[in-house]
């Protein structure tokens, strides 16, 4: 189970994300504030353009149908960490690369996943809601879909 640290993240919610992992037998279960039943509580319109573009990106380029593939609330059976053709041991997955690796490589290694609807909370300033660096950090969410899909990565 992954769950931000930023109180983004509602913990009542874990259950939905646990539950098809135990009873549908997915191994990757992926939070998204966009498909219906989900909410985004104060996004700010640049969050909400830039997750909704990589989502479509990540849509393109793995064939899968994901509306969320930013969101960092997310569970997956540390099984597939063992699976033949992903490999965590790599130099480059040292900051925000990890996650879209995963999700990525767990479609490409054709194992089940799914998304299901959770709701993510923005503070009402702009300061706080994210960590992350623009441009530098987006390439670092990006590159992975980017070198695993031209096979410059494995």
């Amino acid at each position: 189970m992954v769950l931000g640290g930023d109180d983004q993240d509602n913990p009542s919610e874990i259950r939905r994300l646990l539950d098809p992992i135990v009873n549908d037998r997915f191994v990757f279960v992926q939070g998204s504030r966009y498909m219906p039943g989900g909410a985004r509580v104060n996004i700010p319109l640049f969050r909400w353009i830039t997750t909704g573009l990589f989502s479509l990106i990540f849509k393109v380029l793995t064939r899968f149908p994901v509306t969320d593939g930013t969101n960092g609330f997310r569970a997956f059976r540390l099984s597939i960490l063992e699976r033949d053709g992903l490999d965590l041991h790599q130099a480059w997955l040292n900051k925000y690369e990890l996650e879209p690796y995963l999700y990525y490589k767990t479609i490409e290694l054709g194992l089940p996943a799914t998304e299901v609807p959770v709701t993510k909370r923005y503070p009402r300033s702009k300061i706080g809601y994210t960590k992350m660096v623009p441009f530098l950090d987006w390439w670092s969410i990006l590159r992975p879909l980017i070198y695993l899909r031209l096979g410059i990565k494995k």
